[in-house]
This record gives C-alpha cells, sequence and structure tokens, in this order.
C-alpha cells in the first residue's frame, strides 16, 4: 500500500474526512497513477523509433514531466477537500451546536455546584437540630435528676413532732413521712509518689482542688432521709464513708449503705453525698458521679486525669502554664474550652447528638485530660 492511501485511510480514522471524501481521494490517486503509467508508456513507444542516445537522456525528463502533471490533479483534489473541512469546520450551525454543548455542560456544573450548596444548608440545619435536640435531651434530663434528688427533700409543711421538716410521700396505698439528717465528714490519708485518688459518687456534686501539699483530704457533706429523725439517724450511723488503700498506689473513696428490703411495697430511701477533695499535684485522679456535676482546679502541673458523669456537667480549670493532652467527649452535650496556650492538632468531631474535642495544649508534658459526659456539658479553661 503507497504513502497516500495510508494517509487518506488515516485521515478517515482520525475523523478528518468523511468515508465518501475518502473514496474520491482514493479514485483521484487511482486515476493519477494510471495516467502516469499510460503517459509514459506512450511516450516510450514514441521514443522507440528515436535514436539510442536520444531516448536515455530524455527519459528521465519525460518521466518527471508527466508525474508533475498528473500529481497537479491530486493538489487540485486535495485542497479542494481542504476548503470542504475548513467550511465544516466554519459552518455556522456547528459553531451553534458547539455553543450549545458548552452552554449544557456550564448549566450541569451550576446545577452541580448549586446541588452541593443545597446539601451542605441540609447537613448544617440537621447539624444544627441535632444540637438542639441534645441541649434538650440534656435539660430534662437535668430536670429528671433534680427532681429525683427534690423527691428526697424536705418541703417545709409545718412543724413535725420531732422539730424537722417532712414531706409526705404516698407510695402503694403507704403514707411514708420523710425527714433529713445532714452530717459532715472529714477524712485524711498521707500521699505517697504515684498515687492514684479514686472516687466514684452516686448522688452528688465533687469539687476537686490540687495544692501544694502531701496529704489527701476529704470533706463530705452527707444527707440520709429516712421515715422519722430515729429512722433518718439509724441510716447515717449505717451509711459510712470510708478513705481506704486498696493498692500500692490506689486511694479509693468507699460508701458503705445499709440495704433495705420490703415486702408488697416499695420502700425509697436514698443518701446524697457532696465532696470536695484536695490532692497534692503529684496524684493522678479518676472519678465519676452518676448523677452530679464535677468541678476541677488544677494548677500549672496536669497529672493523668480521668473524669466521667452520666448525668451532670463537667467545669476544668487549669493554670495557664499547664501543658497536656485532652480528649473531650459529650455524648448528649456541648464542649467548650478556653485555653491560652498554643493549641496544636486539635480536631473537633460530631458524635450522636454531642461532640468529641481532641488536641494539645504545648508539648502535652506527660499531662493527660479525659472527659466523659453521657447528659450533660463540658468545659475547660485556663
Amino acid at each position: 500500500m503507497s504513502e497516500e492511501r495510508k494517509l487518506i485511510l488515516q485521515m478517515v480514522a482520525d475523523g478528518k474526512i468523511t468515508a465518501d471524501e475518502a473514496e474520491k481521494l482514493l479514485q483521484a490517486l487511482e486515476e493519477t497513477e494510471r495516467q502516469v503509467e499510460s503517459t509514459a508508456t506512450e511516450q516510450v513507444q514514441r521514443d522507440a523509433a528515436e535514436p539510442h542516445d536520444f531516448r536515455f537522456q530524455d527519459l528521465g525528463r519525460i518521466i518527471e514531466r508527466t508525474v508533475s502533471e498528473s500529481l497537479r490533479g491530486l493538489d487540485d483534489t486535495l485542497r479542494d477537500l481542504e476548503v470542504n473541512l475548513d467550511r465544516k469546520l466554519n459552518d455556522p450551525s456547528r459553531q451553534r451546536l458547539f455553543s450549545s454543548i458548552e452552554e449544557s455542560v456550564r448549566r450541569s456544573a451550576e446545577r452541580a455546584v448549586e446541588r452541593a450548596h443545597r446539601m451542605e444548608e441540609r447537613a448544617a440545619h440537621a447539624a444544627e437540630r441535632a444540637s438542639r435536640r441534645a441541649e434538650e435531651i440534656s435539660r430534662r434530663a437535668a430536670e429528671r435528676a433534680a427532681e429525683h434528688r427534690a423527691r428526697f427533700q424536705l418541703m417545709q409543711h409545718g412543724n413535725h413532732p420531732h422539730g424537722m421538716p417532712k414531706t409526705t410521700m404516698y407510695k402503694m396505698g403507704v403514707v411514708i413521712d420523710r425527714v433529713q439528717v445532714e452530717r459532715n465528714i472529714t477524712l485524711v490519708e498521707q500521699a505517697q509518689p504515684g498515687d492514684h485518688f479514686v472516687l466514684d459518687n452516686r448522688v452528688g456534686d465533687l469539687k476537686v482542688e490540687y495544692y501544694d501539699g502531701d496529704t489527701i483530704q476529704v470533706s463530705v457533706r452527707q444527707q440520709v432521709w429516712g421515715e422519722d429523725e430515729a429512722d433518718a439517724n439509724a441510716r447515717a450511723d449505717l451509711t459510712q464513708v470510708k478513705l481506704l488503700r486498696t493498692g500500692p498506689n490506689d486511694v479509693t473513696v468507699v460508701v458503705e449503705r445499709p440495704t433495705i428490703s420490703a415486702v408488697g411495697v416499695v420502700v425509697i430511701k436514698d443518701t446524697r453525698h457532696d465532696f470536695t477533695v484536695r490532692l497534692p499535684h503529684h496524684v493522678h485522679l479518676d472519678a465519676s458521679a452518676r448523677v452530679g456535676d464535677i468541678v476541677l482546679m488544677g494548677g500549672d502541673k496536669v497529672g493523668v486525669w480521668r473524669l466521667s458523669t452520666k448525668v451532670g456537667d463537667v467545669d476544668v480549670k487549669v493554670g495557664r502554664d499547664a501543658e497536656f493532652t485532652y480528649e473531650l467527649t459529650a455524648l448528649n452535650g456541648r464542649v467548650h474550652t478556653e485555653l491560652s496556650g498554643p493549641i496544636q492538632g486539635e480536631n473537633r468531631e460530631q458524635i450522636k447528638r454531642g461532640e468529641m474535642l481532641t488536641g494539645r495544649v504545648g508539648e502535652g508534658g506527660g499531662g493527660r485530660l479525659e472527659v466523659t459526659a453521657k447528659t450533660g456539658n463540658i468545659r475547660v479553661i485556663h
């Protein structure tokens, strides 16, 4: 196959010319080749009678002239084809088609951008609704906890025979007089290097303060309810708060409560303990409250602090020179920080109906703060 035929077929493959136009080019090429061959043959026959020297002298020029004349026809055909191609490319209808395609692509891109904006707005609205829902759940849970505590607090209804206020609770047709007694307890334990203070409070608030000292100091405000004063005092005597060394480096607050059983009725007895704890800076902390708030007043030295509540808020205040890593998780609430030190690698994630915040203050310094609030808010400030 000649180079010209290959070129024509390649133009068809590239979409530059149609099959009909290629057929015309091939026919023109074949016609040119036939003309070249026929003219060269006739010329050779005419020159056969010429002298030997003349034939060989002009044969090259004769062939060159014949080929040139034949190729001019092919050049004309190619020029016509080029004109047709230019006309097709510059055809206004095709330009309108290209413009229409371009406009369609542009509109599709704009619609995609609009859809992305709408999706972003819907996501923002959903996050806002989830946040409001979390706040509402937290508020209702706090109200239920307050109602729960209020059920065991006295309401003023005149003078009680024992000189104490009372409230009446009806349960399964049984009237129960409720009275409260309050006691204050102080516990002290010598701290050792590497000690770990552990406290799990059922109902009540917890305040922890770090100080420059060498003893673990625990103050307890204990409230106990009973059917009458004698019952309340008896229960207070049986409700013991102890500070025990439960391991080589574990100092644990243990609350022992009496067991009450009844047949045919539901007997509601409860106690509340509000703790105020002072810890040396080198003592680590692991504290939890089922119903109650936790307040931690730390210094510039942060150890390993783990705090958790089921229903309640957690507030932590540290010194401005404190360096530590933190992981703050509010499953149904908000996380708020006001830290003036250099914050590194901070990341906030939405989880369930709350959020989780992780990061590092300064270089970390070996300190670790972990806070989890199931229903409640978390705040960490300098």
